[in-house]
């Protein structure tokens, strides 16, 4: 059975062991030193950087395996002109009618 009786030794010693805590507290940890951030960042950017790199080199040899495949030739001022040329001649012919012996020709 509960009694406050019994109790109060216990409530005392409670009362007397917090008056006498107080002051500081000191603790001591045994731990590692912490790394410097921007030193962490700065490999993690060198990392990336020598990456992209790489792999810039490696998209520019591809690209220039595959267009070593394809020949290209610029068209020379005359060939430029003779299609130019042959397009409006072309446009011409298809855009007017064709008379013979006044016979109108036209395409249906």
């Amino acid at each position: 059975m509960f009694s406050w009786t019994n109790l109060s030794p216990l409530l005392q010693d409670l009362l007397a062991l917090r008056s006498q805590m107080g002051g500081q507290v000191n603790v001591e940890v045994d731990a590692a030193p912490q790394e410097d951030l921007s030193t962490v960042m700065a490999g993690i950017r060198d990392h990336y950087e020598t990456v992209a790199n790489k792999n810039r080199r490696d998209l520019e040899a591809w690209f220039q395996a595959k267009a070593s495949g394809i020949d290209v030739y610029p068209m020379s001022t005359t060939v430029l002109l003779y299609y130019d040329k042959m397009s409006n001649t072309s446009k011409f012919i298809w855009h007017h009618p064709v008379v013979d012996n006044g016979v109108t020709v036209q395409d249906s």
